[in-house]
């Protein structure tokens, strides 16, 4: 019999179904496609995230194999990833020797805790020792079976380095502050509790460390009265916030009684938020300084007392010349009051060739020669001139810096006059007021020497001053005298040695002068007499002159002086007979 053949109604039925089916099919491999896409693109994504880290992240199985490892474990370790991977066991070779207990017991690495967290060295490929900072964590599947362990690993050799630096520094700190001679004092700053203290406190204020700890109030305590209004102070800076507080003296009472004074200087430590964590405190022991200072001032008291009473001018003046201090004498003398001295850079007028050997003598001042006497001469407010001498001491501080003057003086004008006469009438005759005969013969040394060539040699001696002495008296004797040297000082230059040498004998020497020269002076000698006796008839003033050159060196200047002397003795008789005429004439009209 044959088959049932199919209606076109099943036919078309089966095919629809067939065509359900087909599209069921493709619609589970779209899906199948899309989960495997989205599967490698995750992949991708999780993969990324580590490569562009600059930790080393790399996964192992449970067993220890190294499944992932990424591109900054060659950074951190040197060695590559494709090495790491084929070599399980090379991580922990990389431990250092030192820390492979620690990692040996690591829990997470075996699969038996979430979580563990260590930090242990490595040596590199290079042989560098570094810090790792180490966190992993097991990878559980649905049924909570450890699948893998994922591993971060960060270098913190960087900051261990800089940890070891700070602890170092730390224990340096705490070494320096055992033997300082300052107190050391740590101090939060919310409440002013001391929180740390160096063996020098204890020392000093005879209270630990433990017994600042225990008892917060212990500052409160031992503050003296009198400085409550400062350790106020302190306290409210703080709580203000300001960074440096110092220039305090604070007086404490110590655990024995005894009354310390204190330099007080605290310095701000704040944290990384700018918050301060507290106060870095330094405290100088001034007890012995300070009544130091109680006993200068009483001192400076009775040296003031001594000072005002002296007669000699004393001052004291800084670097820039401005002065500190005036005694009472100093004030009198430059008529000024102490007003307007203080402060003030006054300076005497001191005259210009006297400035150069005082700016000398100043600068000369130093720490091993640090006294100076200056005599000098100044102009006062009136025009008179005056001598002062003036002791300079400078005072030096620490850094052997000069910081100030102290200068006592005294007015010297009357000795200076009369050294100055003492010296005149030494090398001048007391009564011509010409230059006397120790000083001509010092100049004829001088002057007995090549360089001055030629050097002329006059002698003058009066006529008839015995016939006047004898006639009119001595002391028309003397009038005639200085009639006389007043002659022959007016017929020469001033660098001219013009000397009265004898009782009527004078003598001039003339250096660089020929002969020519030295007649023109003779001539001028006599023509100037001629004009005295026209002008002053009163008495009658006659002199005889001769004169030499030295020309040559080898010539002695004594010899030449004895043959003007002759000359000078020749002129003199051979006119004796009508000078004797004329003195007598005279006299006899000054008899009339």
């Amino acid at each position: 019999m044959k088959g049932h053949s199919k209606s076109k109604e099943e036919l078309s039925n089966e095919l629809q179904q067939l065509r359900q089916v087909i599209h069921s099919l493709e619609l589970n491999n779209l899906d199948i496609i899309k989960r495997y896409k989205k599967a490698l693109a995750d992949n991708l994504y999780f993969r990324s995230i580590p490569e562009m880290s600059h930790n080393w992240v790399y996964w192992a199985s449970k067993n220890g194999d190294i499944v992932y490892s990424s591109a900054a474990g060659e950074t951190i370790t040197g060695y590559k990833p494709q090495e790491i991977q084929e070599s399980p066991h090379l991580i922990k070779q990389m431990v250092h020797p030192a820390d492979r207990e620690l990692w040996d017991k690591h829990i997470c690495w075996k699969g038996e805790q979430p979580s563990q967290d260590i930090e242990f060295r490595i040596i590199t490929r290079d042989g560098e020792t570094r810090w790792i900072s180490h966190s992993c964590q097991p990878i559980y599947d649905a049924s909570e079976h450890c699948l893998w362990i994922g591993s971060i690993n960060q270098d913190i050799t960087t900051r261990k380095q800089q940890e070891e630096h700070i602890k170092a520094l730390n224990e340096s700190y705490e070494r320096l502050t055992t033997y300082v001679g300052e107190v050391i004092f740590r101090i939060r700053a919310d409440n002013g509790q001391i929180i740390y203290a160096n063996t020098t406190a204890e020392k000093l204020l005879g209270y630990s460390l433990e017994d600042w700890l225990s008892n917060p109030r212990l500052v409160f305590q031992i503050i003296h009265p009198d400085s409550l209004g400062e350790l106020k102070y302190i306290l409210n800076q703080m709580n203000q916030g300001i960074d440096i507080i110092k220039d305090i003296t604070l007086k404490l009472i110590a655990h024995d009684g005894y009354e310390v004074i204190l330099a007080y200087t605290s310095i701000a430590v704040r944290n990384q938020d700018g918050t301060i964590q507290y106060y870095e405190t330094i405290i100088r022991d001034i007890t012995g300084q300070k009544k130091l200072e109680e006993a200068l001032l009483q001192s400076e008291a009775l040296y003031r007392m001594v000072v005002e009473d002296q007669t000699e001018l004393i001052c004291r003046f800084q670097k820039d010349g401005s002065f500190t201090f005036v005694n009472e004498a100093f004030c009198r003398y430059f008529s000024i009051s102490k007003g307007q001295l203080i402060g003030s850079r006054f300076r005497p007028w001191v005259l210009e060739e006297d400035r150069n050997q005082f700016r000398h003598s100043f600068k000369a001042i130093t720490i091993d020669n640090p006294v100076a006497r200056i005599e000098q001469r100044i102009r006062m407010p009136n025009g008179r001139i005056c001598w002062q001498q003036w002791n300079y001491r400078a005072l030096f501080d620490d850094m052997r810096n000069i910081v100030e003057y102290q200068v006592v003086g005294r007015d010297i004008t009357e000795s200076k006059l009369l050294e100055e006469k003492l010296q005149y009438l030494g090398l001048h005759d007391a009564l011509t007021g010409l230059h006397n005969r120790a000083y001509f013969d010092e100049e004829m040394i001088r002057l007995d020497s090549n360089r001055f060539l030629p050097v002329g040699v006059i002698v003058a001696d009066i006529d008839g001053l015995k016939i006047i002495n004898d006639t009119l008296g001595h002391q028309s004797g003397d009038e005639l005298i200085k009639s006389a040297a007043t002659v022959l000082k007016s017929c020469f230059r001033d660098g001219d040695v013009v000397a009265r040498i004898g009782g009527d004998e004078f003598a001039v020497l003339l250096a660089e002068t020929s002969k020519e020269v030295l007649e023109q002076s003779g001539k001028r000698i006599l023509e100037t007499l001629e004009e005295y006796r026209a002008t002053s008839p009163q008495l009658p003033l006659s002199i005889s002159i001769g004169y030499a050159v030295k020309s040559e060196p080898d010539q002695l200047l004594e010899k030449v002086f004895a043959e003007a002397d002759n000359q000078m003795y020749t002129f003199k008789a051979s006119t004796h007979e009508s000078t004797c005429s004329m003195i007598n004439d005279k006299l006899g009209t000054i008899k009339e």
